[in-house]
């Protein structure tokens, strides 16, 4: 599913235009984007939480050469769904 085919579930779900069903949207993912950048949690209670975690730098090799690879430290997002989320999804 891409964002053109959210945009329209979430006009058809709330009986919204596909403008406002876009704005809506552009809007939530602005509200998550700017809390997870800050190291805030996002909790969506029946879905999950979306949760900013530090990585530590490591050290790999290249597969063909054997070459020493540094890998910067950085922060990503790891989601956990909630129990809801599973257990319609594991029908």
């Amino acid at each position: 599913m891409n964002k053109k085919e959210i945009i329209d579930e979430i006009a058809q779900a709330a009986d919204l235009t596909k403008h406002q069903a876009r704005k809506a949207l552009e809007g939530f993912l602005v509200a998550v984007t700017d809390e997870l950048s800050q190291g805030e949690i996002i909790k969506l209670s029946g879905f999950g939480n979306f949760i900013p975690k530090q990585q530590a730098a490591t050290v790999r090799r290249k597969f063909r050469t054997g070459e020493r690879m540094e890998i910067p430290a950085r922060r990503v997002v790891k989601f956990r769904p909630s129990q809801t989320l599973s257990n319609i999804i594991n029908f």
